[in-house]
């Protein structure tokens, strides 16, 4: 299954340097990444794939550029997540913005109210029918190197 980097995610457990910048953590609410680590360090990784804790990263890179050995707990949380979308355990939210994304080209629908009330300008164009057109570019040209 998952294989990861142990000398680095010992040192990570050991470091935690970035914990107080990581916006997830801050929040609150269970985000403990070192928790996740300590368990992959005792052989128990498999038991994150369908926690909705790896899910809880932003993937924000804030931990990444924080990190003195240049691993982050960012690298971990992506790999679980990648995995989970292998097994199809993923939160209902992640699959409808999956959903969204393949049908509108965006992670999600802007919302005209809330971008007004940040002083912000109406949303660009979302850009489908050029997604639409790459898609399907990319699966001629598999078609003809398949």
């Amino acid at each position: 299954m998952l294989a990861f980097d142990l000398h680095s995610i010992k040192r990570c457990v050991e470091c935690r340097g970035c914990e107080q910048d990581c916006p997830a953590f801050k929040a609150g609410k269970g985000y403990d990444p070192t928790l996740i680590n300590r368990d992959i360090l005792a052989g128990r990784a498999d038991e994150w794939v369908a926690s909705e804790m790896i899910w809880r990263c932003l993937e924000c890179h804030t931990c990444t550029e924080k990190c003195p050995q240049n691993y982050s707990w960012e690298k971990v949380m992506t790999a679980f997540k990648a995995e989970a979308i292998k097994w199809s355990v993923v939160p209902k939210t992640v699959e409808r913005g999956i959903e969204t994304f393949l049908r509108t080209g965006r992670l999600g629908e802007p919302r005209s109210a809330a971008r007004k009330a940040l002083g912000l300008p109406d949303a660009a164009a979302d850009g489908r029918e050029d997604f639409l057109r790459l898609v399907e570019a990319l699966k001629v040209k598999e078609h003809m190197h398949g």
